[in-house]
């Protein structure tokens, strides 16, 4: 389980050098951050060595459990022998019956680490499936024939990351539909966590928070979320086609695509690229300019 911890680190610290390469030159990080690796990495050579030094010692006692067993067949058949109690080939037999007795143990030792990795993976894995689920679909969803006006209500809405650090208490919001509100505030002061609640991101403990008159725990996420329109802080980029990332899982023509694109002023963009919407992009396009 140790090694496993450490490999993570090391991966860990090896990703985020290699995301952050611009960053670690420009501010003359290469010494700072190549001895935290080396301190990383000699942890992680640490625990490899103890996990070899217990394998090796299980097959080397093997090995030796084995040995004894031979030995003492010997001795024991070849007084038996030499006394005419039973014959040679008894003997021969024997001896090959405790070298196979101990084969099956041989290959659990080789594969001991191999065990041991896979535990650490079931562990792990058993974990994750037993994490209870915060967001939950209701069970009877209400389906409403009134006109999608795009009404959002916050009533007494409290939210809290840990229960002694509440982030909002008792918000009240009535947005209008076709109305324009701006959320101001410093950072960490809970704006980002309100669009994250309304895409029910994240479960409020209290309050109710009402799309259209319906609240939002009565309708079902995707309907939900198909029906917000979210420009994230971070923006995310995944590999494939331009027009990929820009569709995502939108049902859209090539034809409004492209209407779309000329409208958001993204023409003249997409004309300096390869094969304009076609053009394969990189992981988090990674093959795009930053700007």
């Amino acid at each position: 389980y140790r090694v496993r911890e450490e490999l993570g680190q090391l991966n860990s610290d090896l990703q985020e050098n290699l995301q952050g390469l611009e960053v670690v030159q420009m501010f003359r990080r290469e010494t700072l951050n190549s001895e935290r690796f080396a301190i990383t990495n000699a942890k992680y050579r640490k625990a490899v060595d103890g996990t070899i030094f217990y394998d090796s010692a299980i097959s080397a006692l093997l090995e030796w459990i084995s040995l004894a067993a031979v030995a003492l067949v010997l001795a024991v058949g070849g007084h038996l022998v030499t006394s005419g109690s039973v014959g040679l080939g008894v003997l021969t037999t024997f001896i090959l019956f405790s070298q196979r007795l101990f084969d099956p143990l041989r290959q659990l030792a080789e594969r001991f680490t191999q065990i041991q990795a896979g535990l650490t993976a079931i562990e792990r894995i058993g974990e994750l499936l037993d994490t209870p689920l915060e967001i939950k679909e209701a069970k009877n969803f209400i389906t409403s024939n009134q006109p999608k006006s795009g009404e959002v209500i916050f009533e007494d809405v409290c939210f809290a990351y840990r229960d002694d650090e509440p982030i909002l208490e008792n918000i009240n919001i009535h947005i209008k539909p076709g109305e324009h509100i701006a959320l101001v505030g410093p950072t960490g002061s809970g704006k980002t966590t309100v669009i994250r609640l309304l895409c029910r991101l994240y479960e409020q403990q209290q309050g109710r928070i009402l799309l259209d008159g319906v609240d939002i725990r009565e309708l079902p996420i995707p309907d939900l979320r198909q029906r917000l329109g979210v420009v994230l802080q971070d923006t995310f980029l995944f590999s494939g086609s331009v027009a990929n990332n820009l569709t995502l899982n939108s049902e859209c023509s090539r034809h409004e695509l492209e209407q779309l694109c000329k409208d958001l002023g993204l023409a003249p963009m997409l004309e300096k690229l390869p094969n304009g919407l076609d053009t394969s992009l990189r992981e988090r396009g990674g093959n795009l300019s930053s700007g």
